[in-house]
């Protein structure tokens, strides 16, 4: 496991971006030494790791394991260890470490300069970095799949509630302008028969133009063949 630790000293009057200034600043801090980059670093490279390790072992219990602490790298802006810390197999294990590295850290670095400046600590694990982010970007995507997933099946949903109340409507309709339509024809059959019995018992109007009368009224639409209309489209549904 992988884990960057910078200090920062409290008392700095300038921003410790470089080398030089940081070590300067820490001989001006109180309770600094006098130390030049040189040795400073010299001594940190050699103890600074093997410190943390035994303050952790020693005092942070919650680990309930040993763990091994080497030192990568160091850098600068504020003073950074880069350590690679053995031992560690589960998430509380690493909650905890990070948590001791935050506090012991400091103590060591007073410890290995025989110092006792003031610092300010950040630790940072790069790559529970990372995968938090990766966490992050899986859910937002979830999350807006999910949402527009919702409203596509109301919309669905509507269409589809839309579409049986129309074919109800029509059917309805159709139904309601077939009764009608018997209706009518039912009152025709009537007015016809009531009028070609007029027409054969006229005296005013010769045979002809009976016989042209009495066709023309036959040949008109009667209900029986509405109700044969009605059923061919009902069947055709």
């Amino acid at each position: 496991m992988r884990v960057e630790v910078r200090l920062e000293l409290r008392d700095a009057t300038r921003p410790t971006y470089s080398r030089e200034i940081f070590w300067d600043e820490y001989k001006k801090a109180p309770g600094g030494m006098s130390f030049d980059g040189d040795q400073g670093e010299t001594k940190l490279r050699e103890k600074f790791a093997s410190v943390v390790e035994d303050l952790i072992n020693q005092r942070h219990e919650q680990l309930r394991r040993q763990i091994t602490v080497m030192l990568t790298d160091m850098d600068y802006g504020g003073i950074e260890f880069i350590l690679d810390i053995f031992g560690i197999d589960n998430e509380f294990m690493k909650d905890q470490l990070l948590y001791a590295l935050e506090l012991y850290c400091p103590l060591a670095f007073n410890q290995v300069l025989g110092s006792n400046v003031s610092l300010f600590t950040l630790v940072r694990h790069p790559m529970a970095i990372q995968i938090d982010s990766q966490k992050h970007a899986a859910r937002v995507w979830t999350s807006a799949q999910t949402s527009l997933l919702v409203p596509v099946i109301l919309a669905l949903g509507v269409l589809y509630v839309a579409s049986t109340i129309l074919d109800k409507h029509n059917d309805r309709e159709s139904q309601e302008r077939i009764e009608f339509m018997k209706l009518l024809a039912t009152r025709n059959d009537l007015l016809t028969t009531l009028v070609m019995e007029e027409v054969k018992n006229s005296n005013g109007m010769n045979k002809e133009m009976r016989d042209m009368l009495i066709n023309l009224l036959k040949s008109r639409p009667t209900t029986s063949d509405i109700r044969k209309d009605d059923g061919s489209s009902k069947g055709k549904q």
